[in-house]
């Protein structure tokens, strides 16, 4: 009786054991099941990064270029408005030549008008 309690025991013992190994087995797969799991998600998060910082590099490229180009309209301004600054000063140098020529012709003018009387007074007497 004692050796068949002693063998109910181990085969109680050994289906607990076999229980307990299939738990394990289980969880063992379970884990390596998320442990994949999580190995796809880090990969698709590394794309996730790799097409941001892709994105990021072109953003940047986009601001330098539009930074040159802002530069350089800066500097066509700049060259235009002493071009325009060039021009107004030579229209206010003309502006002046202009008056004093007309005070030239005025006074020319009045000289020829006078030498003209001067002339015609001469002649009358």
């Amino acid at each position: 009786m004692e050796r068949k309690s002693r063998l109910e025991w181990e085969r109680q013992r050994m289906q607990e054991l076999s229980s307990q190994k299939t738990r394990l087995l289980d969880q063992i797969n379970d884990l390596k099941s998320r442990s994949k799991g999580g190995e796809l998600e880090l990969e698709s998060m590394d794309d996730t990064v790799q097409t941001c910082q892709t994105k990021i590099t072109q953003i940047e490229a986009n601001i330098h270029s539009t930074d040159e180009t802002i530069a350089e309209l800066q500097r066509n301004i700049s060259s235009e408005k002493n071009l325009f600054e060039d021009v107004e000063q030579q229209k206010k140098d003309f502006m002046t030549q202009l008056n004093q020529l007309q005070t030239e012709r005025e006074t020319l003018d009045a000289n020829v008008n006078q030498l003209t009387e001067t002339k015609e007074f001469c002649k009358r007497k």
